[in-house]
């Protein structure tokens, strides 16, 4: 027999979000719903030799540029390509680039690309400075696991208030793509590498993120097998056995509304009955005169 969505969240016991308050926006949450923010992130692995040497023959440091898997950066128009290549080719850096095809004309000796990216042990090497990046919720908490300071290019959805947050964190910058320029991206990379400030309140953000009682994977682990050991513990969902009208306290606003109501009504009949009393007065006055 099958159930409703409406009866299946009943029965939720608890939900794992991937979500930390440290670097997400502060919100009132149930015992059953348990933030573990970072969750996909895992202790770095060696680097393929190739990109390895790349990045520890960077002298003046690397940075990793990478648009996720919805945003391919093969896929970008061809005069914005040409656009990023002019500002990359100018910078001492070396540029690790995901990039989905096998050549890019006109590339800068100091670019490598690869059609993919080892991107949480690329970000744990010492090297590099800065992530490009679309500013995904993913990246964004690996950029601020490993301390290295963000550049966002925001395509769609949360990827805007991701790097919003960040930006008003003090440890990213903010790069529009459709007013990109060889300028401003020059800019913008060489102010994230240089800006001191941005680095050291990424470092301050890391530590914060990481500095947890357990490491989200062994909180998710242990939340789950807590709520299957206890199914009516204290993990379980308040208000699985109330009513709508309950739940969304519809009771309790019209109990309010009708006080609200009450007393207005009172406070009307109160003012009438005083002009009434007032008026009965001043002609009682006026007819004894």
């Amino acid at each position: 027999m099958t159930r409703s969505v409406s009866e299946i969240e009943k029965n939720v016991s608890i939900m794992l979000t991937n979500s930390y308050a440290v670097l997400d926006p502060a919100a009132f949450l149930p015992p059953n719903v348990i933030e573990v923010g970072g969750l996909h992130i895992k202790d770095s692995k060696p680097l393929p030799q190739d990109i390895r040497k790349f990045l520890d023959d960077a002298e003046h440091g690397a940075i990793v540029i990478s648009f996720g898997s919805n945003i391919q950066s093969s896929t970008l128009e061809s005069d914005k390509i040409k656009i990023i290549l002019a500002a990359l080719g100018q910078l001492k850096q070396h540029v690790l680039w995901k990039f989905e095809a096998t050549d890019l004309p006109g590339r800068p000796k100091n670019v490598m690309i690869r059609k993919w990216l080892p991107q949480n042990d690329v970000l744990a090497h010492p090297k590099v400075r800065v992530l490009w990046s679309h500013s995904g919720l993913l990246s964004t908490q690996e950029a601020v696991w490993w301390g290295v300071p963000l550049v966002g290019t925001p395509f769609f959805l949360d990827q805007h208030m991701n790097i919003d947050l960040l930006v008003k964190k003090g440890v990213a910058l903010s790069l529009d793509y459709e007013s990109l320029t060889t300028e401003t991206i020059l800019e913008r990379l060489n102010r994230a590498i240089h800006d001191r400030s941005i680095t050291r309140r990424m470092k301050e953000l890391s530590r914060e993120y990481k500095d947890r009682p357990m490491s989200p994977l062994d909180s998710a682990v242990w939340h789950v097998e807590h709520a299957s050991r206890h199914p009516r513990g204290p993990l379980s969902f308040p208000g699985k056995n109330m009513s709508r009208m309950e739940l969304n306290l519809f009771d309790v606003y019209a109990v309010l509304a009708v006080t609200i109501l009450a007393i207005l009504w009172i406070t009307r009949s109160l003012v009438r009955a005083s002009f009434y009393l007032f008026h009965l007065r001043q002609s009682r006055k006026l007819h004894i005169d």
